[in-house]
């Protein structure tokens, strides 16, 4: 067997050979190397790049090889102060990793990308330039932006969902509060009317045994007038326990319930020089409703606008549909509901009229605010301060049975018959 010299020209030729296989390996593991890797010299000029580049920029390898500050055309610009001082960092032989910036496409796509650097010596330990690895981020900084997307979301969830169960807490013990109360008054109510109504009866049998011009006269007419009013504080506490909302199998006219009502507080707005107009509307409009809640309701709202109204001004009454509702609108020309005083209108015992003569006890609006919502409706009001306030009570066609719901096909939506 032969053994080859240095200086024979076959040793020669099996290193060129050998070199070259090399140089292949080396070339076919960098041109499928899933990474944009470069090689730099120790003047920052690119010595060589790997195929991902034009994967990922758009940019082929002889188009990166011409550029005189290579890579930086192909960062964006924003970015390019940054990456700057990454080829210097590596120049000056400081390593780093995973610095992150966008790239600017051939397409004008703009890209996620990390940069890692590290310097390359010879085998005798000499700076020979650096090298550059650069991954694609794009999908984990998209999946990054989804993630915070979701938890914003999620925290405005948890935010609102939250709302809304204090909320119904706070419903819930008002309702509760207002069922205790109801109960007390009622039986209160219940002891003082019976001794009322005989106090009343006594004092009519003196009162037609007087002369009409006699002092005594006037003393009865005055007392009579404290026990009208000691009379209505018990029907007011009557109201505030009421049993649940019966369903309606008969449709009543809502414009004729109305009109029923102005004409019980035509008396009270004589006193006060109020008119009250009930817009007519032609069809009527029917409803499913208990005629006797609604009644109440509107007595209640109603005499608040006139109470709100001066002398000489009117209190208008609409009443419109869309179909499977029924809107009525009490608007009036008073001084306004202020800002902080709106949210407690609906609250028992709270009243604005302390110390007038017509003062109630500030159960008018929360008792027919239950009677609505037992109705399946809903009581809005409007309001402007020095331009008068608009209360509006939204119900269904029908009641159901269960007096919360409206009905299905065993109750149907009725027509507008004609007036």
């Amino acid at each position: 067997m032969r053994v080859l010299r240095r200086d024979d020209p076959l040793h020669a030729i099996d290193e060129l050979t050998a070199l070259r296989e090399s140089e292949q390996r080396f070339r076919a593991i960098s041109a499928w190397t899933y990474d944009w890797e470069s090689w730099h010299g120790t003047d920052r000029r690119l010595l060589w790049v790997n195929q991902a580049v034009q994967r990922i920029t758009g940019y082929s390898v002889d188009d990166c090889l011409q550029m005189d500050d290579y890579p930086l055309p192909l960062v964006r610009v924003s970015d390019r102060p940054r990456i700057a001082d990454v080829l210097a960092h590596a120049a000056a032989g400081i390593p780093g990793n995973d610095v992150e910036f966008c790239v600017q496409t051939r397409s004008d796509v703009v890209r996620w990308a990390a940069i890692s650097w590290q310097s390359i010596s010879d085998d005798c330990g000499r700076n020979i330039g650096f090298r550059t690895s650069i991954r694609d981020i794009t999908d984990r900084k998209r999946m990054e932006q989804q993630i915070r997307d979701y938890t914003e979301n999620l925290e405005q969830l948890v935010q609102q969902r939250t709302t809304q169960v204090l909320e119904l807490e706070a419903r819930r013990a008002k309702v509760d509060r207002l069922a205790a109360l109801g109960q007390l008054a009622a039986g209160v109510a219940h002891e003082i009317n019976n001794p009322l109504a005989g106090i009343r009866n006594a004092m009519e049998l003196i009162r037609g045994r007087l002369l009409a011009d006699s002092r005594e006269f006037q003393l009865i007419d005055l007392v009579q007038s404290e026990i009208d009013r000691m009379a209505e504080i018990v029907r007011q506490l009557y109201q505030l326990y009421r049993p649940p909302t019966s369903a309606s199998d008969v449709a009543i006219d809502i414009v004729r319930v109305c009109e029923q009502t102005v004409q019980l507080l035509s008396v009270a707005c004589c006193r006060r020089d109020v008119r009250i107009a009930v817009l007519k509307r032609s069809p009527a409009v029917l409803a499913r409703l208990p005629e006797g809640e609604l009644k109440q309701v509107l007595y209640n709202v109603v005499l608040n606008a006139t109470q709100a109204t001066q002398s000489g001004q009117q209190v208008d009454i609409a009443v419109g549909t869309d179909g499977e509702q029924v809107t009525i609108r009490i608007q009036d020309q008073g001084p306004g509901i202020p800002p902080q005083v709106l949210p407690l209108i609906f609250d028992p015992f709270f009243t604005t009229r302390h110390g007038q003569a017509d003062a109630g006890m500030g159960l008018g609006l929360p008792v027919s605010q239950s009677l609505v919502q037992a109705m399946g409706g809903r009581i809005e009001v409007d309001t402007v301060v020095g331009r008068g306030t608009t209360f509006q009570i939204v119900l269904p066609r029908n009641v159901s049975h269960g007096g919360t719901q409206r009905t299905g096909a065993a109750c149907p939506i009725l027509p507008e018959s004609e007036s």
